[in-house]
């Protein structure tokens, strides 16, 4: 049950942030998975991977280092997924891959063949000279698409996705966005920038429980659990499954990207520990 914040701006004053971005990635703890790094077969991209081997080689969040275009995918709450569904990880790799492609043709494109996947959400950001695109496609649970929808029609926007579909979001979205904006309010400034990293880490470590929910309710598969699920940082112990990835970018006004990330690993001995990865790069412009 991952979830998604950012706020950005189309430009960015001196000194300000065009992209703040945090990401956790809810899934098995047990599930292979590399953390972020360079591909070896594309080495402008850089992301994490995932190793299981019916997704092998795909990803829920990665950056192109040299185009300024980045993508994230969540997964849609539905009681019911088609076992023989092609991987969703690809959608994420396909579009960082390919700077040809602009976000909402790209978005197009997935949506003529969104089928052939489980439901998901996808975003889609591109960081231009003087603009920046966002790119919002739904593949629904009762079928069809919602999008490709600009998210960013204004001069800036404050979005939060989770699994539910983006006009019945979730209280973990509603709630967990204002405390996001009260972040950026205080430390959106680039001469704050390692005060704001580590704020937007400790906020996606937020565990409190925004229950009761009446859309989280609807997941009645989840009983009698369903209240583990209600936090922005989400713990299962009974399932084995939780947060295990927390993701922070962030991009300034001349197109400096930091690229944060704390990931849950097997150590050598089979336990699980936290492992942080910080990359920056500039954008070719």
């Amino acid at each position: 049950m991952c979830i998604l914040f950012f706020h950005a701006k189309k430009i960015a004053s001196p000194g300000k942030f065009r992209l703040i971005l945090v990401s956790n990635r809810d899934e098995s703890l047990k599930r292979p998975t590399k953390h972020a790094h360079f591909w070896a077969e594309c080495p402008d991209i850089f992301g994490g991977r995932d190793l299981q081997v019916s997704a092998e080689g795909g990803t829920w969040l990665a950056v192109n280092s040299k185009s300024g275009r980045l993508a994230t995918l969540l997964n849609l709450s539905t009681k019911t997924l088609n076992p023989n569904a092609i991987s969703r990880g690809n959608i994420v790799t396909d579009f960082v891959k390919d700077p040809s492609i602009s976000g909402r043709e790209y978005e197009a494109k997935v949506a003529e063949k969104a089928d052939q996947h489980n439901p998901f959400h996808l975003v889609t950001f591109e960081i231009l000279p003087n603009d920046v695109l966002i790119n919002y496609l739904a593949h629904l649970p009762s079928g069809g698409s919602m999008g490709p929808i600009d998210l960013l029609q204004t001069d800036e926007v404050t979005e939060s996705i989770s699994n539910s579909p983006l006009p019945t979001p979730m209280n973990k979205c509603k709630e967990g966005l204002k405390l996001f904006k009260e972040v950026i309010g205080k430390l959106d400034s680039t001469e704050c920038k390692r005060e704001l990293i580590e704020q937007l880490i400790s906020f996606a470590k937020t565990d409190t429980k925004f229950w009761p929910d009446p859309i989280l309710s609807m997941r009645g598969e989840l009983e009698p659990l369903l209240k583990s699920y209600s936090s922005i940082f989400v713990n299962v112990p009974e399932k084995v499954y939780g947060t295990r990835t927390h993701t922070v970018i962030l991009i300034d006004d001349v197109g400096k990207m930091d690229f944060y990330e704390s990931t849950l690993t097997e150590n050598s001995k089979g336990d699980l520990e936290w492992l942080d990865t910080h990359q920056t790069f500039d954008f070719n412009y």
